[in-house]
């Protein structure tokens, strides 16, 4: 009640008002909500999540999906991959963040193999908002593949075997089984995993103020990054509770289409 309603409930209240914290509270209605769909760094800001988001998801099912087949298989040496792969989801953000904003660099790890590798002359990963958004997506797929592998490997597993005996004896080759037998009984994993993993790109914070603070420009200014700033730097916590309301909602929407898209349940 303490910790979690009353925040919650506070900051909707506060969402409704001017505030600073050294003024009194002053009720606006809708003020700050009808401000914010009319302020160009805050559509910047939903549109730079939107595209953080929707890259990092498409990249983070198909890297982990993939790993997880090959995980599944037969192949030598499995389980030594699967604690390689599985590492980085259990270190530190933060540490990881900072790690590769040194591979990051002109003459950092990253570009000394591209030039060694294929010749390719230093790119500015983090200096360029061409290429900025594009180098913490590559970092969150490479941070959060492995975890996302164990739950479709969970997955995976938990598919009768009968069934792919019974598929190959029926002459049914690895594409056939794959759409006809393991896409869709591996719905209710997926629904999991389209749920958590949009959470965490729509939160995603840390990379963004330890990696480029928003820069160059705005061109990785999430709504993560513009609600912090609102709150604890211009002190305008009234819209800064207002944008937090605004991206609770969107997450709302998400998940309920999500759900209502892997709405019939599968059956063993």
């Amino acid at each position: 009640m303490i910790f979690f309603f009353y925040p919650v409930i506070n900051a909707i209240y506060i969402s409704f008002t001017r505030w600073n914290l050294f003024t009194s509270k002053q009720f606006v209605g809708l003020g700050n909500f009808v401000e914010l769909l009319q302020d160009p760094d805050f559509l910047q800001s939903f549109k730079v999540t939107g595209y953080f988001s929707l890259g990092t998801c498409l990249l983070l099912w198909i890297t982990s999906l993939s790993l997880a087949l090959l995980i599944n298989s037969n192949l030598k040496f499995t389980k030594l991959f699967q604690i390689f792969y599985f590492v980085p989801s259990i270190l530190s953000l933060t540490v990881v963040t900072i790690v590769w904003s040194y591979m990051y660099r002109r003459l950092g790890l990253i570009n000394m193999f591209l030039k060694a590798v294929f010749d390719i002359s230093s790119i500015p990963w983090l200096s360029s908002s061409k290429y900025a958004l594009l180098s913490i997506t590559i970092m969150m797929v490479w941070c959060w593949a492995g975890y996302y592998m164990i739950i479709f490997l969970a997955g995976l597993r938990g598919i009768p075997f009968t069934l792919y005996e019974a598929a190959k004896i029926d002459g049914a080759n690895w594409w056939h089984t794959l759409i006809r037998i393991t896409f869709p009984l591996l719905k209710p994993t997926f629904l999991f995993i389209s749920i958590v993993s949009v959470m965490a790109c729509l939160q995603a914070f840390a990379p963004f103020l330890l990696m480029t603070s928003g820069g160059p420009g705005s061109s990785t200014r999430v709504m993560t990054l513009k609600i912090y700033g609102d709150a604890f730097f211009r002190l305008r916590m009234g819209r800064a509770a207002a944008e937090s309301m605004i991206l609770f909602l969107i997450m709302f929407i998400f998940s309920l289409i999500q759900i209502r898209g892997f709405k019939s349940e599968v059956t063993y």
